[in-house]
């Protein structure tokens, strides 16, 4: 049975998180357990959770949200003894907003982190967790999939320690609503969205007046939105911008045809092209921070020491990444939920291709891309900002050489 609890969120971080909604794929449905994995990795898993929560964008209806053992808006989906589907609530949730970050009874350290989307971009996250990498270096990890709206209010109100955010999310929070969020390290800094078009869009002129899928101001969706068009030589009003939400909105809408196109990021613009849709223009060369760790400013000497685990386990799941191809494919069809070889592969070697961050530096010339676009667009308080204003890189500094 599936257990709902409504998300509460004080007005200053209401507003602030309706702004900073994370952007990128988003689940197509919620991630329960992943089919049962190898015996040489099965018992080092740690399965993603699930998150059902999403903000209204338009009826102001509340969000609501699956219980997690720490963070209000996630549930863990954990495999049955024979690797059923069923996914098994967890722990009720936190009522008291109180720090997840504890030695566990052992001693051992431990973070819940969040993540925003499904998308090949977290693969080495799901690979670290899977192979016991984290574990390697100490750390007990609560690896979990909660969208970004809710992971926000989770990591103001305590409820979780890291999250992986977008700089859009952010720079917005931060400005808007004096959250005091901070980026300790980013293990991929490149874009992956594309302005897919029906067949009958030929070229960016035949776009202008089209139905024109994107996500709400602030968010990321939006950011690669305005910049896609940008980039077209078009402006936000040359088309009809129909602010639906994520991915998990966007695609059955664009093949449904209320959407001539709509920003999509990989896999889900691979997952089109077959029905007819093909990319107008795409991000992926544009000076780019990703999604990275962050945490709020004031927990950093409470949180440093199981960052530098978290950090190290990382690397070892990057680098698992590279050695380990046949496993990562594996990883990603059952959190992607996606069985198309063809897509599978694709996806793999766009991030082999890419490069993860091998050494987890924040990518200031790319955040600085953003917040001049945020500033000229959405948020001109955000110009009297800059790059280091959202990066604490003291402990990448102490960081081990991997």
């Amino acid at each position: 049975m599936r257990m709902h609890v409504p998300i509460r969120m004080s007005p200053a971080i209401l507003l602030a998180v309706s702004l900073a909604a994370c952007g990128g794929a988003a689940p197509s449905s919620s991630p329960s357990s992943p089919a049962a994995a190898p015996a040489s990795s099965a018992a080092a898993a740690s399965k993603p959770a699930a998150a059902s929560a999403a903000a209204s964008t338009s009826a102001g209806a509340a969000a609501s949200a699956k219980p997690a053992g720490s963070a209000a808006g996630a549930a863990s989906a954990k495999p049955a003894a024979s690797g059923s589907d069923a996914a098994k609530p967890a722990a009720s949730a936190s009522t008291g907003g109180t720090a997840a970050a504890k030695p566990a009874a052992s001693g051992q350290l431990s973070l819940s982190i969040a993540y925003p989307s499904l998308t090949g971009a977290s693969t080495p996250l799901w690979m670290a967790d899977r192979l016991g990498l984290f574990a390697k270096h100490g750390l007990k990890a609560d690896v979990k999939l909660i969208e970004g709206n809710v992971s926000t209010n989770s990591l103001v109100a305590k409820e979780i320690d890291v999250m992986l955010q977008s700089p859009t999310s952010v720079i917005v929070g931060n400005v808007n609503g004096k959250l005091n969020m901070e980026y300790v390290f980013s293990p991929y800094n490149h874009s992956q969205f594309s302005m897919m078009a029906e067949s009958a869009i030929k070229s960016p002129a035949d776009l202008k007046g089209k139905n024109v899928g994107t996500d709400r101001p602030g968010t990321s969706v939006d950011f690669q939105t305005r910049m896609l068009l940008s980039m077209m030589k078009l402006q936000p009003t040359d088309v009809q911008l129909r602010q639906l939400g994520l991915s998990n909105v966007l695609v059955p809408a664009l093949l449904s045809g209320q959407l001539q196109a709509a920003t999509l990021s990989i896999p889900d613009s691979f997952k089109v092209e077959p029905k007819g849709y093909h990319a107008l223009a795409d991000t992926y060369s544009i000076p780019y921070s990703g999604a990275g760790a962050v945490i709020l400013k004031s927990r950093f000497d409470e949180l440093a020491p199981a960052l530098t685990a978290l950090m190290q386990g990382y690397q070892d799941g990057i680098k698992a990444f590279y050695d380990q191809p046949d496993m990562a494919k594996q990883i990603m069809q059952e959190y992607l939920k996606e069985s198309d070889p063809e897509i599978l592969q694709r996806t793999y070697d766009f991030f082999k291709t890419a490069r993860f961050q091998d050494d987890l530096q924040v990518n200031r010339e790319g955040l600085q891309s953003i917040i001049d676009f945020i500033a000229d667009t959405t948020l001109p308080e955000a110009r009297q900002t800059k790059p280091d204003d959202y990066i604490d890189d003291r402990l990448l500094k102490q960081l081990p050489k991997s």
